[in-house]
């Protein structure tokens, strides 16, 4: 018999290329949430040493153009920091969307193995009963050729 031929072979090989580079995806997508948290903590640790500088300067007299400067700094920080929380919120989606593409990929790709394991098995099944129909042919044809000729005429 032929070798086993998937005829979906393919469409299964465009599956798991899907597969693959929605796992890309993915990775990318976490990389970016990761970029995204870490820039929004630094925003924070910033914020804080900033407001403890201001804390001082209230304390210690400083002059008003610089208690004012420093005012603008923070809601300047602020505001970044609210940009950065919004960065994080779209990576998070973009992660969550990637996420769910990447489990549509591992089902299409799933449903395409079984059905060619399923597939393979009754090939090989198929395979191994016209072995043994062949062997029982080569059995019985011995059998039949090496029996003497008397007890054969009288079958």
């Amino acid at each position: 018999m032929n070798g086993f031929n998937f005829k979906l072979q393919k469409v299964l090989d465009l599956r798991e290329r899907k597969e693959q580079e929605t796992a890309r995806d993915l990775i990318e997508a976490r990389r970016r949430v990761d970029d995204a948290e870490r820039a929004r903590q630094t925003l924070e640790s910033v914020r804080e040493q900033r407001r403890e500088e201001l804390a001082q300067a209230h304390g210690c007299g400083r002059p008003v153009g610089q208690l004012w400067t420093a005012t603008l700094l923070m809601e300047r920080l602020q505001n970044a920091i609210e940009a950065a929380d919004a960065n994080v919120v779209r990576a998070h989606r973009d992660m969550l969307e990637c996420e769910t593409a990447f489990t549509s990929a591992v089902m299409e790709r799933r449903v395409l193995s079984e059905l060619r394991r399923r597939q393979m098995d009754a090939w090989k099944n198929e395979c191994s009963a016209a072995d043994r129909r062949e062997m029982d042919d080569i059995a019985i044809t011995r059998f039949n050729g090496s029996a003497p000729m008397a007890s054969r005429e009288s079958v």
